[in-house]
């Protein structure tokens, strides 16, 4: 009998093939907590204390999505609360010494994410995203009314995401991604919202559905692919004059899910960045890590 519990073995590329068809199981939870979410949950936060109601089950919207998920979609045995994070910490230990290879082939490189032991990203990214639901509020003063936003190498797609949850649906959204595990949540959860899924392969660059995002995410992705240089080309062809791209850029020594090809194009992308761009945020940085940074792309 197969194990549907603590040792659950999936076949990520067929659940996306799943997924992308018409009569897909998506996600039905809406919404989490309305106006009380976008006011007292803010101010909860501020003052610590939402973190610890997500801890104690009192604020538990993320682990219902989940829930939802895990039996619906992945046909997973009935979870209680408290079995969430006990598979947490058992998948976590078997995720640890997954690897992609120098020079991988496509094939290895996909590998690499697809294998079943990925399959801890997504309680680990449900996790984190349900302690912190709000990752697009420091960047609300960059959005306007009728926006084209994209999240590339979107994963579980917290900036889509969370201003959803806030009701503020009022852009043209795409999120982007290999068919990887915690992608392929965002879609189950995204899809009843109409947010447009674009599947990437790693060896070619996607078509996107527009020429002008006013703003594009890249947020934890730079330091995992081995073409960043073309990838960042790439998005700004697609990023109208004046538009925002935000990314992150972690100083890798390229190994594990990090890519070595990442740490030798570092220079370049940063050269090409400085030279497209206004920095509006943060620093681009050649020696240390780089979190969030907004740049602004020049008129010419």
């Amino acid at each position: 009998m197969a194990n549907i519990f603590d040792d659950i073995q999936l076949d990520i590329v067929a659940k996306h093939k799943e997924i992308n068809a018409p009569n897909a199981t998506i996600g039905t939870v809406k919404r989490q907590r309305g106006w009380f979410r976008r006011y007292v949950d803010k101010g909860l936060y501020v003052l610590g204390w939402y973190t610890r109601f997500v801890d104690a089950g009192l604020i538990r919207g993320w682990f219902d999505e989940f829930e939802e998920y895990w039996n619906k979609v992945l046909s997973g045995r009935p979870l209680r609360f408290h079995d969430f994070h006990f598979l947490r910490g058992v998948y976590r230990q078997r995720y640890q010494d997954v690897e992609v290879e120098t020079g991988a082939h496509r094939d290895n490189f996909l590998y690499a994410w697809q294998e079943p032991r990925n399959v801890y990203s997504i309680f680990g990214a449900v996790y984190k995203y349900g302690l912190n639901p709000w990752h697009y509020y420091p960047l609300r003063k960059y959005f306007s009314r009728g926006d084209k936003v994209l999240e590339y190498g979107a994963g579980i797609a917290p900036i889509v995401t969370g201003l959803i949850n806030d009701g503020l649906d009022h852009f043209d959204f795409t999120i982007a991604d290999i068919q990887q595990f915690t992608y392929h949540y965002a879609k189950f959860r995204l899809k009843q919202f109409g947010v447009t899924c674009i599947d990437i392969d790693p060896a070619i660059l996607p078509p996107l559905p527009h020429d002008d995002y006013n703003i594009i995410f890249c947020m934890t992705v730079l330091e995992h692919v081995q073409n960043p240089k073309e990838i960042v080309d790439h998005l700004t062809t697609h990023l109208k004059p004046g538009g925002y791209f935000v990314f992150d850029f972690f100083l890798s020594d390229g190994t594990k899910l990090d890519t070595q090809e990442a740490v030798d194009q570092r220079t370049s992308v940063l050269d090409y960045i400085k030279h497209h761009y206004d920095v509006i945020e943060g620093e681009l940085s050649y020696t240390k890590t780089m979190m969030r940074t907004v740049v602004r792309k020049k008129n010419a």
